[in-house]
């Protein structure tokens, strides 16, 4: 199976807006979790056109990435994957987050690239995508 970087970006995304933290009765922080269904469900997602498949593909490189902790179990044996909950985003996923959360970049400078460069991993979206963000503060840190 390949990645969607486009589903990858908007996951991330989707998953920046869906979970948090409260405070609980017992006065101790609480997660507001997801999982793949529930994020193909919700309005950020809504019409973008993405499989299930592509979700979960998505949410389970983004946890074996370490851009996101999730609880899942992997069933060698019968061949399926379960998502119980997705906890939270890590620093890692952060990073991430901030350097492809621009539309006009992601469009205009990170997507040509990746294109052209074809089957792509979650490293090099990255890169690629950060490399992007440097030259855009680098444009404008020189006064251009």
């Amino acid at each position: 199976m390949k990645i969607n970087p486009d589903c990858v970006r908007d996951v991330m995304l989707g998953l920046e807006e869906q979970l948090g933290l409260f405070l609980n009765d017992k006065c101790s922080m609480e997660f507001e979790c997801s999982s793949p269904d529930k994020l193909k469900k919700s309005s950020f997602m809504r019409g973008k056109g993405y499989s299930r498949e592509d979700i979960f593909y998505s949410c389970l490189q983004a946890a074996e990435n370490g851009y996101i902790v999730a609880e899942y179990r992997i069933d060698k044996e019968l061949r399926t994957i379960e998502f119980f909950y997705i906890m939270y985003i890590t620093p890692k996923g952060h990073d991430f987050i901030a350097s492809v959360s621009n539309q006009q970049t992601w469009q205009e400078k990170i997507k040509p690239t990746l294109s052209a460069v074809g089957n792509v991993s979650l490293t090099v979206i990255e890169t690629i995508a950060k490399g992007a963000v440097t030259a855009f503060i680098e444009h404008h840190q020189s006064g251009s």
